[in-house]
């Protein structure tokens, strides 16, 4: 005969068979804790480390481009720079005679005119042609009075810069105005003048060309022609008695 505590236990084993309960899961926090690891974390974690390619460094082409023709194309030859030698300059302009109107009816003779011949005594007292002094391409013929300083400078200045620069092509006469011989010798002594001179005494020279203002300075072709002309001297003078020269010598080479 079995017992009613084997009945029961038999009962208990049945049913609890026939309707099974599930075991009860545990309460869980619907936050993940600090030392609760998340699933994004996880599938972070355990995915596998990819590194980039680190970029090439780009380097300058130095390579020459080549067309599918055999020729190789090269680079433009580089302009030519234009000379900075400064060009010769040439010969300088013939100086313009500007004057005033009283000025310029003191003159009896002007530029384009043929200066009268003059005969006249040189420092020794001999009569001569002042023609016959011309140089071969030009003549510079001062007349001055001797009173002045410009005139002395002028005398010096025509032995230094024309007879010493140009020579033989240019000469130089001096016309002493009312001096006589004795007197213009002493003169040009003290100022070493080489060149001819000559001694106007009675001023007929002078009155053939002029009615006042000395000094004067003529230049003349061979044929006696006036190709420039000066009442004074001066720093000016000087500069164009030079620039006159240089323009005829240099426009006939």
């Amino acid at each position: 005969m079995i017992s009613t505590c084997a009945v029961l236990a038999l009962t208990w084993m049945v049913l609890g068979c026939e309707n099974p309960q599930p075991p009860a899961k545990p309460a869980t926090n619907s936050r993940p804790t600090a030392s609760q690891p998340t699933e994004s974390t996880l599938r972070a974690s355990t995915a596998p480390v990819v590194e980039k390619p680190k970029a090439e460094p780009k380097v300058a082409s130095q390579v020459a481009v080549v067309s599918d023709s055999p020729k190789v194309k090269t680079a433009a030859a580089p302009a030519k720079l234009k000379s900075t030698k400064p060009k010769p300059a040439g010969p300088p302009a013939m100086p313009q005679v500007l004057m005033s109107e009283k000025h310029r009816k003191a003159c009896k003779v002007f530029v384009g005119d043929t200066l009268p011949e003059m005969e006249l005594s040189d420092l020794a007292g001999k009569k001569r042609k002042l023609s016959a002094e011309y140089g071969k391409q030009l003549t510079v013929i001062c007349l001055f009075g001797g009173k002045l300083p410009t005139e002395e400078q002028e005398l010096m200045d025509l032995a230094t810069e024309v007879v010493d620069r140009y020579g033989k092509e240019v000469a130089v006469i001096g016309v002493a105005v009312g001096q006589s011989s004795d007197s213009a010798a002493a003169h040009v002594k003290k100022l070493g003048v080489k060149f001819p001179v000559f001694t106007d005494t009675d001023r007929k020279a002078y009155d053939a060309v002029a009615t006042d203002y000395l000094p004067r300075t003529y230049l003349v072709d061979p044929t006696g022609k006036i190709l420039w002309l000066d009442m004074e001297y001066s720093a000016s003078t000087r500069r164009q008695i030079n620039d006159a020269i240089r323009h005829v010598l240099e426009t006939k080479k």
